[in-house]
């Protein structure tokens, strides 16, 4: 497939500067609000960009892809300052506190062996960094970059201070008037990300970050399992059939009787964070 090239800045040695690069999908309208399939290739050092289009969402996807392969970066701690501690574990994978050395800035990086994922694994990593770049909201944790070494995935990640929520409300309750202040904020996260026709699938306190506790402020976090819902049918588009594509007690019934279900689910499990931050 051919692709039309847009150049910002202008570039003499596009390899060169491919293998330094940030690969982001990128979501852009014509004037006449039409959908172009599209992505960038970002050089750290020089500041350059080039955007990519392509003629449908599967060969920007298949692009991007590639492209990715061939931005590699061999070794991590050229970039960053890695420390072993820990901000948090999944099941595929470790979240690290880091100092980005350019930057002079505290990241989180989520590290991911390649020997633990499955094909199945690798599908939903291309889509959770395919939508994490995507989010730009004050209330979602940004995703600055996708690293892929040897052996390992790497996403370099907004490092937030405050720990998780879950980890706070288990010493009691918040008042009132906290809880109304977070619901507002993960509310307009999840409208955000809902106006992007983006479900989260997986909202619970595990996943809000607080950013600060004075004032209050808290980030929706953990798009591993986040998924584009069909815009002609928003409301009831998805079907995991066999596989439960929630946390079990904060997924919608739909979700758990594998019946089709979209963008509400979302509401469902806020329901719930909502009953479980009034009662402890």
């Amino acid at each position: 497939p051919e692709l039309e090239i847009e150049e910002e800045g202008g570039w003499k040695n596009y390899s060169a500067t491919l293998q330094q690069g940030i690969v982001r999908t990128r979501r852009d309208v014509d004037e006449e609000a039409n959908h172009l399939f599209a992505f960038e290739v970002e050089a750290k050092v020089q500041k350059r960009k080039l955007v990519f289009f392509a003629s449908s969402r599967y060969e920007c996807d298949e692009w991007s892809s590639l492209m990715r392969k061939h931005a590699v970066h061999h070794d991590l701690d050229n970039g960053f300052l890695v420390s072993q501690t820990i901000l948090g574990k999944g099941s595929y994978s470790t979240v690290l506190l880091a100092t980005d050395r350019m930057k002079k800035e505290k990241v989180a990086l989520k590290i991911i062996p390649k020997s633990r994922l499955s094909r199945e694994e690798r599908q939903l990593l291309v889509e959770e960094v395919r939508i994490s770049q995507e989010l730009n909201n004050v209330y979602c944790v940004k995703t600055h970059e996708f690293i892929e070494l040897l052996d390992k995935f790497v996403l370099v990640m907004e490092y937030v201070p405050g720990g998780e929520l879950f980890e706070k409300i288990l010493y009691g309750m918040y008042p009132q008037e906290d809880v109304r202040r977070m619901m507002r904020q993960l509310m307009a996260g999840v409208a955000y990300m809902h106006s992007r026709g983006i479900c989260h699938r997986d909202l619970k306190p595990e996943n809000f970050l607080l950013s600060s506790e004075k004032p209050l402020s808290v980030k929706i976090a953990d798009f591993g399992i986040s998924i584009n819902v069909d815009p002609e049918d928003p409301n009831s588009s998805l079907l995991d059939k066999d596989k439960l594509r929630c946390s079990p007690g904060y997924g919608a019934p739909e979700i758990v009787l594998h019946q089709a279900y979209g963008l509400p689910a979302d509401m469902w499990s806020m329901g719930v964070v909502l009953y479980l931050l009034l009662t402890g």
